[in-house]
């Protein structure tokens, strides 16, 4: 990072902290006459004394913050029981800043769907109902097996709604709840990420809010990638023949755009955000899966930025010797303070993790993994579900791919379907030559 960006930025500090220390009716006044007529960095302290004093902000939390299950009788305050279209409302998933969740029926098609919803009141803000819009238009544009599916988007009664696939699962999150996880499942999850991002960064999509909170995995260690709601969009120009892509306006001048603790230093410094930034936030999840808390912390907003932008990371290896050296120098290659110095694309960072995850797959026998128990449960023609039967076969024939040669697959001879007797075909008579 350049010596001018981080004075500015040492610059935006001072004021903001200055602004904290006076009276909330002076803080305007203060700001005014501190900024000298810079309107940028105006812009950037109106924005973090804006991250201060509203807790609902979404600059200040995630787009949906997961809550326990409520489940229970209709009332006035959620929307079970009620049918939007022809979705019918099943139970309240979650809520947080920017609406809720539900767990919804598909009449139609006879499947269960999460529907988000954005109220009327914050459908009526500008600035809510273009990030509500900008995620359906991000995710719709991907198709990649670790991205959430989007279904479909419409209105009822005022309420506008996304219908988007329901992922079973805990949020990586969860599935450390403080705790490092093991070395190979912090490879598993992060080659799938980082494969995911490959694919949205080829449309031209930076997430921006790469977090253990928008990464779901599912029982069978599937990873789901989620919340495009903050996400930088390249859109193409369909008033040209050509079809090239041009920049949509993602971030005003001066907004911080990200969660605290996982933002790039040119997330926080207002700089331009390319998918590089994306790769660091995923460092810093990394870094987070293999040693149980993120590289950088402060105690205050101010203290958190500034070790982003300043510190270095304490090494890995030295606490949790069990990690391969490999992954800290790839870790660490992610977290590197400018971006010329980091992967310059997920899929550059995806050709470091393959070999690492191949290697690490090869000292473990593959049943050890989650996502692979289900390899232990025998299929027969007798089983009630002949549709479940299709998609454990092809579902062991996926794993065995993506698993690539190792000695660890396990031997077929006892696991896989055999044909009955009564299905095997005749064998044919040999010709008679005369």
């Amino acid at each position: 990072m350049g010596q001018a960006a981080i004075d500015h930025w040492t610059t935006v500090k001072r004021i903001h902290q200055s602004a904290l220390e006076k009276d909330p009716s002076e803080r305007a006044a203060y700001v005014r006459v501190a900024c000298c007529g810079d309107e940028t960095v105006l812009r950037e302290v109106e924005s973090l004394l804006s991250y201060a004093t509203d807790a609902d902000s979404f600059l200040a939390r995630p787009a949906l913050e997961l809550a326990p299950a409520v489940t229970g009788d209709p009332d006035e305050h959620t929307l079970v029981g009620r049918a939007l279209t022809h979705y019918q409302v099943l139970s309240l998933l979650g809520a947080g800043g920017m609406g809720e969740v539900y767990l919804a029926r598909d009449s139609r098609l006879g499947r269960t769907v999460a529907l988000k919803i954005l109220p009327g009141d914050l459908a009526r803000d500008p600035e809510r109902m273009q990030r509500f819009e900008r995620e359906a238009r991000a995710a719709s544009a991907l198709n990649h097996p670790n991205v959430a599916i989007i279904h479909d988007v419409g209105v009822s009664d005022g309420l506008h709604f996304i219908v988007m696939e329901h992922v079973e699962g805990e949020t990586v999150a969860t599935r450390m709840a403080g705790r490092p996880l093991p070395p190979a499942d912090v490879i598993d999850i992060a080659v799938q990420a980082a494969d995911a991002l490959d694919v949205a960064h080829a449309q031209g999509i930076t997430h921006r809010d790469i977090k253990p909170a928008n990464l779901m995995v599912t029982s069978r260690g599937h990873l789901k990638v989620l919340d495009f709601g903050v996400a930088k969009m390249r859109v193409r120009d369909e008033s040209t023949l050509s079809g090239e892509w041009t920049v949509e306006p993602g971030t005003a001048i001066g907004r911080v755009i990200g969660s605290g603790p996982y933002m790039s230093p040119e997330q926080i410094t207002g700089g331009e955000v390319d998918p590089r930034s994306d790769v660091f936030s995923l460092g810093i999840v990394m870094y987070q899966m293999a040693t149980g808390h993120v590289p950088f912390s402060g105690a205050t907003r101010d203290e958190l930025m500034e070790a982003i932008l300043r510190a270095a990371p304490e090494s890995i290896t030295g606490r949790h010797p069990d990690v391969p050296s490999e992954l800290e120098r790839i870790t660490f290659k992610c977290l590197e303070k400018s971006a010329e110095d980091r992967y310059q694309s997920a899929r550059e960072l995806l050709t470091d993790l393959w070999p690492l995850k191949r290697q690490l797959d090869a000292r473990r026998p593959m049943l050890d993994s989650a996502r692979f128990e289900f390899l232990e449960r025998s299929v027969t023609m007798d089983d009630e579900s002949h549709g479940s039967e299709a998609s454990e076969l092809a579902a062991r024939g996926w794993a065995h791919l993506r698993s690539g040669p190792s000695s660890s697959c396990p031997t077929p001879s006892r696991r896989l379907w055999r044909q009955p007797e009564s299905l095997r075909p005749m064998p044919r008579p040999m010709p008679v030559w005369r």
